[in-house]
């Protein structure tokens, strides 16, 4: 086409319907631009005209989504908040939310607000919408999801995207532009009380597909162009630009989309429309790794998601030739089949889902539950308006939905019975779950049977897998213990009036039910049961945690029959589990899934109905994991309370967790005292390992009854060993010894551990403290040495010099380890006391440090005493025993007692190690903990030879 003829042509653009001149039309432009030399001139003018075409018929369907969008919500003051967005992110004042000081690039291409927007903004802020200078920072600003459809109700959410041009700010006014909408967005929500969010996409990033995302979402690796297929058809522009997909003529490959789109660039065009990426077709792996994300998301949310999870796997297994949903709804665009009207995109999914499945499904009884599925979520209640049925002023749902429902062939008695799910029972509920999780669970089979088919490495992360595993396991899984999740179509789950009773028809299998009722016509009540249970506690677990009471809002009307349970209890009891495993309250991270579940949050129930017990008869332990599993277990065996205690202290630290977030005690009056006395253990210890210092050993010592208990921490790493006595205490706190070492004893009233509390105290930081007892057949000595370790040496009594040779071994552990050259400052580094009880058991500490000292010097030699060298090599020990002028060794551990045998022919190894000192292989000391060497050293031979009980 000549340049002539061109001219020409633009000046006559009237003639073909223009009422614009050519220079106002950049998109016309670019087009012509593009053409001009390519194409005769028939074949322009039918590309012009169709570009003209487009361009009306998407600022058509555009307006007709936004309007609906805008007659659906519901709440006045939701609408202003949500309208006002745009105008937020268009000023930045320090009256109005999101401002920000310093460099700051913000603004909404293009965005003129209407005058009820102006007029709030004005009256709530007191400023004016301004528009920023120079180029705007959102190029396109628009909303998607159920929003604009049939599935919209007051508890929806809004989710924005705004795009941007990373490449167009410098870096500090990104990120203080990300503040700016984390600003707005956290307003927002508070204000209008829904879920609103404002994901910020770059232009380049959706080219390749690569979105902004919720963190709890994730799924990064997963979502591919699935996502733009989604975006395309359930969006709505706000303001700003057109992305370009929409109005090239037709679907076009990627490299000619791209051509046509740098043409448009290059002309004034590029100002009116945004590229984010052409949607041409889509792998199956691409959709098999957005199956995965969606199937994620449906067990969190079954009613919202089991329809994508269904047109994606039509996608995956259905008729290639069908197309993408966003491209049948752009051809309805294009070809003018709007009318006044624009389609629904949840119900045309719907539409689609439900063909598929129509021809896939063996099962039809699924067909009848995906129908039910539908109308539930749009809960139109069609009962309340069948008098008006043919009325032009129904809302837009109920008409739709009325339609919908014809077409199915359904009668009054099915809408009136789904109108009436709130009165269905417990067990037909669950009925109808079990249908859902069906078509959920044959999807899943579905997909994984794909999986090895295709190629999937760059496509989905090991991480999702893994996320998807643990997701599917946590929600679908039965386990003893476990409290099952409870399924509702209403916004909230809470149930106004409750009544909790034994269950008259099994009285004597102790099970209990709760009810609720409801009027029936001719003004009675008739009542619906909710759940049965044969434990008490259970029930009331199970009505809290899934939020069938809720405290403000629930009133419990509670008959205790035979049992002997006080309401008041009952009522504090909900409460409490309700406070501690609010879904509101537990934040459930992506990377928890990633790894072992965890106990998240902890309630300890003691003896519950149990009120006049004066010791512990039961406990339970109700907890939800980090998979946001909720289980409740009941003991009646007190030495399973460690058990608890473990689990309990491990996974907090691990967490980082504050107590009162994760653990929480509850018991019934009035024995207070012997349950906050269990409650104070488990802080206690917590508290306390959780302050410590990582290069600290830190041992916590405790006791439930008989049961002993020894927690060690160091770093991150925690071990809890439960001990059947006090012996087996002392012995593995002689075994967990270091050069940092802190152990704090909680004794309450156990004296063994009161004793052990005190003569801890008695440390002495640059020597040693020697405290030893005298029992009928043995001799008991404990070392604190200057670190801070314990060592008990538990001896038989086969002679009276026990303490005297352990003062040698300290005298000499003090020389050797070079603490000391002197040996009257070795003298006053060791202190010793006698451990003595009155006939009433009252104990006392003796100071004998001068008696045992006068001792000392006057014997000289005592009998059985042995030298001990230890010599490393390798990383292993070897030890030459020493006594007198005879020397065996040097040996590994395993070998001391045949060597000590050419000591002792008898084999009772009446040693007693009065020195010690270490070498390594070039001769030199190996000590590296000072005193603490010497003394775990000698308990382990000792121990080894059994010289030490």
């Amino acid at each position: 086409m000549s340049r002539i003829f061109f001219i020409y042509y633009c000046r006559n653009l009237k003639k073909y319907g223009r009422t614009k001149t050519f220079d106002t039309d950049p998109i016309i432009e670019a087009y012509l631009l593009h053409c001009i030399h390519i194409l005769p001139a028939k074949s322009f003018m039918k590309i012009y005209d169709s570009i003209v075409q487009n361009s009306r018929q998407f600022e058509h369907f555009n307006s007709l989504k936004y309007a609906r969008f805008q007659q659906l919500i519901i709440s006045a003051n939701v609408k202003k908040i949500v309208n006002a967005i745009p105008a937020l992110l268009s000023t930045n004042n320090t009256k109005v939310p999101g401002y920000i000081s310093g460099g700051v690039k913000f603004g909404v291409f293009n965005y003129i607000p209407d005058s009820e927007t102006q007029r709030y903004f004005k009256g709530r802020f007191g400023v004016e919408i301004s528009s920023p200078p120079g180029n705007s920072m959102v190029e396109t600003l628009a909303v998607m999801g159920s929003v604009g459809t049939i599935a919209y109700n007051k508890k929806s959410d809004f989710d924005y995207w705004a795009v941007v041009d990373k490449n167009a700010a410098t870096e500090t006014e990104y990120l203080n532009f990300r503040k700016k909408v984390e600003a707005i967005q956290k307003w927002a929500m508070k204000e209008a009380g829904v879920e609103i969010h404002i994901f910020i996409n770059d232009v380049t990033n959706l080219r390749n597909n690569i979105f902004d995302e919720d963190e709890d979402e994730g799924f990064g690796s997963t979502i591919g162009e699935v996502l733009k297929d989604e975006f395309f058809r359930a969006s709505i522009i706000v303001a700003g630009k057109i992305p370009f997909w929409w109005v090239v003529p037709k679907f076009l490959p990627d490299n000619d989309y791209s051509a046509l789109y740098k043409s448009v660039a290059q002309t004034e065009a590029g100002r009116k429309v945004v590229d984010i990426g052409n949607l041409y077709k889509i792998s199956k792996e691409d959709f098999l790794g957005a199956s995965l994300f969606q199937l994620i998301k449906a067990i969190g949310s079954p009613f919202k998601s089991i329809l994508k999870i269904g047109i994606l796997e039509k996608y995956l297994f259905g008729d290639n030739s069908s197309g993408l949903l966003s491209q049948k709804l752009k051809m309805s665009m294009l070809r003018g089949q709007l009318e006044n009207s624009v389609p629904d995109s949840y119900l045309m999914m719907f539409n689609e889902v439900y063909k598929y499945y129509g021809e896939v499904l063996e099962d039809k009884e699924l067909l009848t539950v995906l129908r039910q599925n539908l109308y539930l979520k749009i809960d139109p209640q069609l009962s309340k308006y069948t008098a008006l049925k043919n009325s032009q002023k129904l809302p837009y749902k109920v008409a739709v939905m009325f339609k919908v429902v014809k077409d199915w062939g359904w009668n009054i008695t099915q809408i009136r019975d789904l109108d009436s799910f709130e009165s269905w029972d417990y067990t037909r509920i669950m009925q109808f779950w079990n249908h859902v999780k069906k078509f959920m669970l044959l999807s899943y089979q579905k997909i994984s049977r794909e999986i090895p088919n295709l190629n999937l490495q760059s496509k989905i992360s090991d991480s999702d897998f893994q996320l998807l595993k643990s997701k599917i396991k946590a929600n679908f899984s039965m386990e003893q213990g476990k409290i099952e999740n409870f399924i509702t179509f209403k916004d909230t789950p809470n149930e106004p009036y409750l009544y909790i009773e034994p269950d008259q028809s099994t009285i004597k299998g102790g099970q209990w039910r709760v009810y609720k009722k409801y009027r029936i016509d001719g003004g009675g009540e008739a009542e619906v049961n909710i759940k049965n249970e044969g434990d008490l506690l259970r029930l009331l677990a199970w009505c809290s945690i899934n939020q069938i009471y809720e405290p403000t809002f629930s009133r419990v009307y509670f008959e205790s029959g035979y049992y002997h349970h006080n309401k008041n209890h009952i009522v504090e009891l909900l409460n409490e589990i309700f406070e501690m495993f609010n879904a509101k309250k537990v934040h459930l991270k992506n990377e928890f899934y990633l790894q072992p579940a965890r106990t998240y949050r902890n309630m300890i129930i003691l003896n519950f109905g149990e009120a006049k017990a004066t010791e512990i008869v039961t406990f339970s332990h109700l907890y939800m994991n980090s998979w946001g599993e909720s289980f409740l277990n009941t003991y009646t065996n007190i030495s399973d309370i460690v058990m608890i205690f473990s689990k309990v202290i491990k996974d907090g630290l691990y967490l980082d967790r504050e107590f009162d977030e994760f653990c929480y005690f509850n018991s019934p009056e009035p024995h207070k005292k012997l349950y906050k006395q269990i409650e104070k253990v488990f802080r206690e210890t917590f508290e306390y390992l959780k302050n410590g210092k990582d290069y600290i050993l830190q041992s916590f010592v405790t006791a439930f009854e008989d049961d002993m208990v020894l927690i060690t921490k160091t770093g991150r790493d925690v071990k809890v060993m439960s001990l059947g006595n006090f012996f087996e205490l002392l012995g593995n706190l002689s075994m967990v010894a270091s050069p940092y070492h802190e152990i704090k004893i909680y004794p309450e009233e156990n004296q063994n551990l009161v004793i052990l509390d005190e003569i801890l105290a008695k440390r002495n930081s640059t020597g040693l403290c020697m405290v030893f007892e005298e029992k009928p057949k043995y001799t008991v000595i404990y070392i604190v040495d200057n670190n801070g370790n314990l060592f008990t040496f538990i001896k038989k009594k086969v002679h009276d010099d026990l303490p005297a040779a352990m003062y040698k071994f300290c005298r000499n552990a003090l020389l050797n380890s070079g603490s000391s050259i002197d040996s009257g400052s070795v003298e006053s580094k060791i202190t010793v006391y006698e451990l003595e009880f009155d006939r009433f058991r009252k104990f006392s500490f003796k100071d004998v440090t001068k008696k045992i000292v006068q001792f000392d010097y006057l014997n000289t030699t005592l009998p059985g005493s042995i030298d001990v060298e230890v010599f490393e090599s390798k990383g292993q020990y070897y030890y030459i025993i020493k006594k007198g002028a005879t020397a065996v060794g040097p040996v590994p551990m395993s070998g001391l007692r045949q060597s000590l045998a050419k000591l002792d022919p008898t084999g009772n190894f009446l040693f007693e190690v009065t020195n010690m000192s270490f070498r390594g292989s070039g001769g030199t000391s190996t000590v590296n903990n000072g005193l603490t060497d010497y003394f775990r050293e000698k308990y382990r031979i000792e121990k080894f030879l059994g010289i030490t009980v």
